[in-house]
């Protein structure tokens, strides 16, 4: 869907993130049913794209990212580098 979008910059935006945060995503899936969940998800996401059904996709896109945040909360922080 972000290629699709015909926003480069958006596009290159959302591919850094996603650098940023695969280790998390990873954990995601171990620690919890996330490979169901996130299928589900985005299943409704896609749906809802198909139904061109912006404020649903948005709202359920929004969910999606804030249930992987919350997960993010719970794992333990790195310990700062010391220079």
């Amino acid at each position: 869907m972000y290629e699709a979008s015909g926003r480069p910059y958006f596009l290159q935006t959302i591919s850094a993130a996603l650098d940023r945060v695969d280790r998390y995503l990873r954990a995601q899936l171990v620690l919890t049913d996330g490979m169901a969940r996130a299928r589900r998800e985005h299943e409704g996401i896609l749906l809802a794209c198909i139904r061109r059904d912006a404020e649903e996709a948005a709202r359920l896109t929004r969910e999606h990212i804030l249930g992987g945040l919350r997960l993010a909360d719970r794992l333990p922080r790195p310990h700062p580098r010391r220079q």
